[in-house]
């Protein structure tokens, strides 16, 4: 993780807000990148839960493009090639998300490594 690469002019990468490794841990966040995630969970479950992965992904997203690290129109491979799925299944009468991004499972609440303190807005 590189911790608070906003300092160092980087834009904030889905290394830094999620629990993530290998390549896409360096990805940066960018706009289409975090709609297609929000459209996705619209699509299962009808909203996107304010904190939830898709929240904090959008936020980042934000802020990298409101700093000038990319454009609007930026996406990474990650949504181009690699799949945003979000499955339901019931347990014990209980409603549960999985959802990955790139193959990699993201947390479905709150606890991601993301807090808005920790990249101050330029």
């Amino acid at each position: 993780m590189s911790e608070h690469s906003d300092k160092l002019g980087d834009p904030i990468k889905y290394g830094d807000i999620f629990e993530v490794s290998d390549e896409l841990s360096r990805k940066p966040i960018d706009p289409k990148d975090a709609a297609a995630m929000q459209a996705a969970k619209s699509m299962v479950i009808g909203n996107v839960k304010k904190g939830g992965p898709e929240a904090l992904a959008q936020s980042a997203a934000d802020m990298n493009e409101r700093r000038g690290l990319l454009p609007h129109d930026a996406v990474t491979n990650v949504t181009r090639h690699d799949a945003v799925t979000i499955s339901k299944t019931e347990v014990d009468g209980q409603h549960v998300f999985i959802e990955s991004i790139g193959g990699r499972l993201l947390p479905t609440n709150s606890s991601a490594k993301f807090l808005p303190s920790n990249f101050g807005d330029k």
